[in-house]
């Protein structure tokens, strides 16, 4: 068992007042809630109590070694086992956990999951960033939106890495949308957010401009009042040209929007939070019902507060975007 926190000076304080008083060290230790060892050896030897030096433990690498496994850490995504591996190191596991663990310059972190950019790509949110500069109380009259894939085990997996903190941190590019066991799409407002809408992962055009009709057309003054603005990705069921059709036949103003750019569509936090709160505790769902009631029920729960909070740091989001010359923002 290692070393108990040292006494404080309050405690011994305490154990002083209720030693001279009479109590024993059994007694002393219910009342001040430490162990009957930290009493007896504070008691025993008060005056050189706490100036003596713990050690350190015994390394079981040498300098050379330290080195190797620091930098494969550093210039590697692989976990500690796999670190031990590349290193030639057997046995010594969790010794290899504790010396990454107290590297100042390495950390364990999620590597985050975000489009590979092409410069094209960089080019146009760099054109659309300097656009929208000017923009604050202007976003309030966008309506954001977006499908979002839930499974019934859980969310899709969490990749970790030993991180350098004197690096860049390392992305996972996947592509935008897969299938899934349940597909949803939704759309938030500065006012108000629509319901949870259960599509199908096969969406076709007519499907979509059915959720938009019920959802939108009719719906979104109530969501970011009566000149809004509608926001969508360029997946291809959004840009297809039936769509866009019935964008200008209903006279439905949509914003242009640059690819590759989820960082920038606010809601995708909102899918984030929605994750943790329908898989709290590790959740898993028997069916797709059970899971979609699960959804609708979280997506209530989110507060009018968070969804302006995340309308406000738009503007931040569109100089973090100059800022790096049209690169991922940390968004």
């Amino acid at each position: 068992m290692g070393n108990g926190k040292t006494l404080s000076e309050f405690e011994r304080g305490q154990i002083l007042a209720y030693s001279e008083d009479g109590h024993s060290n059994r007694q002393i230790s219910k009342r001040i809630g430490r162990s009957l060892c930290v009493i007896n050896n504070f008691l025993k030897d008060k005056e050189n109590y706490g100036t003596k030096s713990r050690g350190k433990p015994p390394k079981c690498f040498d300098a050379r070694q330290t080195r190797l496994i620091l930098r494969v850490a550093s210039n590697s995504m692989t976990s500690a086992a796999g670190i031990c591996n590349s290193c030639g190191i057997n046995g010594h596991l969790r010794t290899v956990q504790r010396l990454l663990k107290a590297s100042t310059n390495l950390k364990f972190k999620k590597i985050k999951a975000k489009p590979a950019l092409l410069a094209r790509h960089k080019t146009a949110r760099l054109e659309f960033a300097k656009a929208h500069m000017s923009w604050t109380k202007e976003w309030r009259k966008v309506i954001f939106s977006d499908e979002k894939k839930f499974n019934l085990d859980g969310p899709d997996g969490y990749h970790f890495y030993w991180h350098d903190l004197r690096k860049e941190e390392k992305i996972l590019s996947r592509r935008q949308m897969g299938g899934g066991s349940l597909m949803v799409w939704a759309a938030i407002g500065w006012k108000n957010n629509t319901e949870i809408i259960v599509c199908s992962s096969k969406m076709n055009q007519e499907n979509y401009k059915e959720i938009l009709q019920e959802n939108i057309l009719g719906k979104g003054y109530h969501l970011a009042g009566p000149e809004f603005v509608f926001q969508q990705d360029n997946a291809s069921i959004h840009t297809a040209l039936s769509v866009k059709q019935w964008f200008s036949t209903k006279k439905l103003r949509v914003m242009e929007w640059p690819a590759k750019s989820p960082d920038l569509n606010i809601i995708e936090n909102l899918w984030g939070t929605l994750s943790r709160k329908v898989y709290a505790n590790g959740r898993q769902f028997h069916s797709t019902l059970e899971l979609q009631d699960s959804i609708k029920t979280c997506w209530k729960q989110i507060s009018r507060k968070e969804v302006q909070s995340l309308y406000n740091s738009l503007p931040n989001r569109i100089f973090e975007v100059i800022n790096k010359n049209g690169a991922c923002t940390h968004y």
